[in-house]
């Protein structure tokens, strides 16, 4: 369930993501907009949440694809720095030379 705390400069809207971890969907200048956005985000994809705040393509290249998840994992996937340094070095390396002009189906 979603729910706000009062923060300095507004109030902080939170969500349990499609794992149980708390994430935060941002700081908003009232309780109610808070809420509702930290809503909106609740129990979806790492995908389905970057296409609800409009960060991801709705067509596009696995390259595309690729940068919009990995700007996810790094700030709501619960990785260690070093694992999420890994992905990423592995995608840019050898995934996105082979298929990163592709087009997602």
């Amino acid at each position: 369930m979603a729910y706000a705390v009062k923060r300095a400069g507004g109030f902080a809207g939170y969500y349990r993501d499609v794992r149980g971890k708390r994430c935060s969907a941002g700081i908003f200048p009232t309780q109610a907009e808070a809420i509702i956005r930290a809503g909106d985000l609740e129990g979806l994809t790492p995908m389905e949440r970057a296409q609800v705040s409009g960060t991801a393509p709705d067509v596009g290249t696995y390259a595309e694809h690729f940068e919009v998840w990995l700007v996810d994992v790094k700030v709501n996937g619960g990785l260690a720095p070093r694992a999420w340094i890994g992905y990423e070095d592995h995608i840019r390396r050898l995934v996105l030379p082979l298929i990163g002009d592709r087009e997602v189906c």
